[in-house]
């Protein structure tokens, strides 16, 4: 598939087949990535479209070493503003890039970003169809305009589960493999739309990867293919580990959770029970019993050799130096929120629990209690489950003493495109509906009955949004934690995904982002703005007359009451919220004002109708999940969103 596109670029004379991506941003600057057939090229990046306005152009190659593949570091651009770039051959020109440089440090702005990963474009069985779907959780994320994307991990998988598929263990398989997936227009738009920082995972290797079971030969050739295929930064002593710091608000950490880390508790068969690996050998055995008739090898105790395994401390995920480099940075960052790009789970649910942070325990709470006393308003974002999972990353939960949080909130989101977490349970146990009935009477129910995770979506497709921000604090804030904001508090169900939120206020609803209207909408909207101004509003609140608003949205002819409380009545749609000087601000200037104050329209007619006074101050923060339905397939995505709600204070959000 992405052979054929390659080859249709060639007969059409274009020597760019497979777009182009921004990666590694910093304010002064960013690691550009293109691919062409090999040969020269020239990059150039300017502030318009039309490239008018050239800032910089440098010569470059397509290397055939490194699979046409073309990477050029770019410096001294400006702080927070947006550039626009392109390769040229002759005259032919690639897709034409966008990203955005990064704030400085001092400058608090809100940083609005997106995660997702897992992503396989393996085609059916004698067909060219990708099995899973088209990619379109990209495509979503392209279309929120962000100041740019994660793509966290499993970015190919060498190991496809789709039936017939070879395993990719070589340069120029895994390289086919990255072509395959960039094939599909929503990848393309996604990396060309905004920056992208680019992780990896196991599956860019195999499944469950470590280098002392799989040896190093296959180590460099994933690394290689990866980094060929992605703009990243990675050295010998670091992996992948990297920082980066967006204004006052965000500062990311990125963990390699490959390079450094020992060998599965599970390896050499230790941790077998009944001739497989247990599924659930840290579950207290009270939990172990309540499902052995669904997974009859539960009944029986896990063997001690594991339980010694998992909870040796000399067994490492991070390296002693990477271990060092984090903690350090961490506990030295000034940002608002520190933001751990995180390649497995770290929270606990019991299942399977070798490859992610359960399996290694001893640093897993090394970790946690680091962070707990010397770090503020820190969140894990992690991929690779396959599902949707919110919740404290626990120091323990079923465990005898009962749940111990320790007030790092971690989002699991995912995946693009492979089989979802609920499919794999009704895999491993054979009966179909078992991930369901798993997440419904485990995940869900609070300990000691379950794990109790504030939002649990595991068969969907989805991807994470986030929104950071801080602005002085609220003592009447419902989410405030430990020494700062917290993203969630808690999560509801909604239509097959989650919304959980951080809101003192509770009820003003967001809708997803709609598409730019014409002139003519515009016109439409400003007008009614206009008629909605707070003379006629007032006028009506304080005689008390039952009035009609011209172009109001509700059903024309139905006179509304309105009542001179303040606005707080049934008909508070009338009556305006008051402004500090006691007036209510008029139509076109409160919409302004809402929008400098980061409170966007649908939350302002809420608030509206509900009668609530705009605090017209920074807001606080709101993690929602909502699915989406992918086009031709019969499934559902989610995005879930960490965006701001109508509470002042430091806020970060999370939508999925």
């Amino acid at each position: 598939m992405g052979i054929g596109v390659l080859a249709l670029a060639a007969a059409l004379g274009n020597p760019f087949s497979l777009g182009v991506a921004a990666g590694e941003i910093t304010p002064t600057g960013a690691f550009l990535w293109g691919h062409a057939t090999p040969g020269p090229v020239r990059l150039e990046v300017a502030r318009d479209t039309r490239f008018r306005g050239v800032v910089l152009r440098r010569a470059a190659r397509a290397d055939a070493g490194r699979d046409g593949t073309i990477h050029v570091r770019v410096a001294h651009l400006l702080p927070g503003r947006v550039y626009y770039y392109r390769f040229v051959r002759g005259g032919s020109a690639s897709t034409v890039g966008r990203f955005a440089t990064a704030p400085q440090p001092a400058q608090a702005v809100t940083i609005r970003f997106a995660v997702s990963g897992d992503a396989d474009a393996t085609p059916a069985p004698g067909t060219s169809k990708p099995f899973y779907n088209r990619f379109e959780v990209y495509a979503r994320m392209a279309a929120e305009r962000n100041a740019f994307n994660i793509n966290l991990g499993d970015t190919i998988y060498s190991d496809s589960d789709v039936s017939g598929t070879a395993p990719a263990l070589t340069v120029a398989a895994k390289w086919a493999k990255y072509r395959l997936n960039l094939s599909l227009r929503a990848l393309q738009r996604v990396r060309s739309s905004t920056g992208m920082y680019s992780h990896w995972d196991d599956h860019e290797f195999v499944n469950d990867f470590s280098r002392p079971e799989f040896g190093d030969s296959l180590y460099r050739a994933g690394r290689q293919a990866f980094t060929d295929y992605a703009p990243v930064t990675y050295s010998s002593a670091n992996g992948l580990y990297r920082t980066f710091r967006w204004g006052r608000n965000v500062e990311l950490f990125f963990l390699d959770e490959r390079s450094f880390r020992s060998a599965k508790a599970s390896a050499g068969g230790a941790c077998d029970n009944g001739g497989s690996p247990d599924l659930a050998p840290t579950a207290p055995q009270a939990v172990r019993s309540a499902f052995a008739m669904l997974i009859p090898s539960l009944a029986k105790p896990p063997p001690a050799a594991c339980l010694d395994r998992i909870r040796d401390p000399s067994r490492t995920m991070l390296g002693f130096d990477q271990f060092t480099r984090l903690t350090e940075a961490i506990a030295r960052s000034n940002a608002t929120f520190k933001v751990i790009v995180n390649e497995v789970p770290i929270q606990q649910f019991y299942a399977l629990p070798y490859d992610r942070w359960e399996g290694y325990e001893a640093e897993r709470k090394k970790l946690l209690l680091f962070l707990q006393s010397n770090v503020r308003n820190a969140i894990f974002l992690t991929t690779d489950t396959h599902a949707n999972f919110i919740n404290d990353a626990r120091l323990q939960t079923l465990e005898p003493g009962g749940p111990i949080d320790s007030g790092i909130t971690e989002v699991i989101t995912g995946p693009v495109a492979t089989r979802r977490f609920a499919d794999e349970i009704d895999a491993v146990t054979g009966k179909p509906g078992s991930g369901i009935l798993v997440s419904a009477l485990f995940f869900k129910p609070s300990p000691p009955r379950g794990v109790g995770m504030r939002c649990v979506a595991p068969n969907v497709y989805s991807y994470a949004e986030v929104s950071g921000f801080s602005r002085p604090g609220d003592p009447r804030r419902a989410c405030r934690g430990r020494g700062g904001a917290r993203a969630v508090t808690r999560a509801a169900r909604l239509s097959g995904g989650c919304r959980c939120r951080c809101s003192a206020l509770g009820d003003a609803r967001r809708r997803p982002p709609r598409r730019r209207r014409g002139r003519r909408a515009r016109r439409r909207l400003r007008a009614v703005a206009r008629v909605a101004g707070d003379r006629v509003r007032r006028r009506c609140c304080e005689a008390g007359r039952s009035r009609r608003r011209r172009g109001a949205p509700w059903r024309r002819g139905r006179p509304r009451a309105c009542r001179g409380d303040g606005g707080r009545g049934a008909n508070a749609r009338l009556c305006p919220p008051l402004r500090d000087d006691g007036r209510a601000p008029r139509g076109r200037a409160r919409l302004l004002r809402a929008r400098r104050a980061g409170i966007h329209r649908p939350a302002l007619r809420e608030a509206t109708r509900l009668g609530v006074r705009l605090p017209w101050r920074p807001p606080s923060t709101e993690l929602r999940h909502t699915p989406v339905t992918v086009p031709g397939t019969g499934t559902r995505t989610a995005r879930t969103s960490l965006r701001p709600s109508l509470v002042p204070g430091n806020g970060l959000s999370v939508r999925r």
